[in-house]
């Protein structure tokens, strides 16, 4: 009697061990797979740049560089100053600008 007790419990305990593994796995891969969507986020084309930098009224492209963390830009302003733009990669926005002094005729 000792020994069918003991293959029932064995037995219980292997249904109980891998039905909670079959319940956990698909909750722990959906967790894993909502937080990697969160952290990768779509940066945008060269293209979607330019379009964004022109929304904004600059003109005269001279350069689109990615670098580090940005994209950087030179252009020309509405009002005709050289610019240096920093935007962001993601969603385009323009972060910060740097005008530069008109070249001297010297």
């Amino acid at each position: 009697m000792r020994t069918s007790s003991l293959i029932a419990s064995i037995t219980l305990a292997t249904t109980l061990l891998t039905g909670g593994a079959l319940i956990a796995a698909p909750v722990l891969a959906q967790a894993t797979n909502t937080s990697a969507s969160a952290t990768s986020a779509v940066e945008l084309s060269v293209k979607q740049i330019v379009e964004r930098v022109e929304a904004a009224g600059y003109r005269d492209i001279k350069e689109v560089e990615r670098e580090d963390d940005r994209y950087e830009v030179k252009a020309t302003s509405a009002d005709g100053r050289r610019a240096e733009l920093y935007l962001d990669p993601v969603s385009g926005e323009i972060n910060k600008t740097k005008f530069k002094d008109a070249k001297r005729d010297d």
